[in-house]
């Protein structure tokens, strides 16, 4: 998945919500969107979490990519 300006975007808006005491979300790595709970995600598609480049292996929606669980959808790639 490209980086787009979008991603900026979301990332500004949610920053400003942040300012009300919200969790701040991760800013995406250069080239990668953020992981995106809501968001269905096929065999390929990459995305950044906890500063990590993870890719899909597989349809996924909710599954929380996690570099310790060996069997699971994400790997991490950087």
């Amino acid at each position: 998945m490209a980086y787009d300006g979008n991603a900026v975007a979301v990332y500004d808006t949610a920053k400003a919500v942040l300012d009300n005491g919200i969790v701040e979300p991760e800013k995406p790595i250069e080239g990668y969107t953020a992981y995106d709970s809501t968001k269905i995600y096929v065999a390929g598609d990459r995305v950044t979490y906890n500063g990590k480049v993870f890719e899909a292996f597989w349809r996924t929606l909710g599954d929380v990519p996690d570099e310790t669980q060996q069997w699971g959808v994400w790997r991490v790639v950087s």
